[in-house]
């Protein structure tokens, strides 16, 4: 078993956010891939929407709903790969959930 990466990230409320991986050169086109968002208790939080807009990137996303509703705390992440039937733990990562200035009205 491969030992995951590690990429924390930093969420800012009301805004969409995106996040992109670059394999660079190996080719995903027939890998599916799975991101889900949970709380320090293990609680489902959400989906990220997981999306390969190139044979060779990986794009996580929420829109502006999504993030309107995570609360200002930490919470945890992890991105799991699927090609022939074969599941793995690619990358786990710590998410930091903080309010943008503009959007405090």
């Amino acid at each position: 078993m491969r030992i995951p990466a590690v990429d924390n990230l930093i969420i800012y409320r009301n805004t969409n956010f995106i996040h992109q991986l670059d394999f660079e050169t190996l080719n995903i086109s027939t890998y599916t891939f799975t991101s889900k968002i949970r709380d320090k208790d293990s609680n489902f939080i959400a989906n990220f929407t997981v999306t390969k807009p190139t044979n060779h990137i990986v794009q996580l996303a929420l829109s502006k709903a999504s993030t309107e509703s995570l609360e200002l705390e930490t919470y945890y992440y992890d991105i799991i790969q699927s090609v022939a039937g074969v599941e793995e733990l690619i990358l786990k990562g710590i998410i930091t959930v903080e309010n943008t200035i503009t959007n405090l009205e």
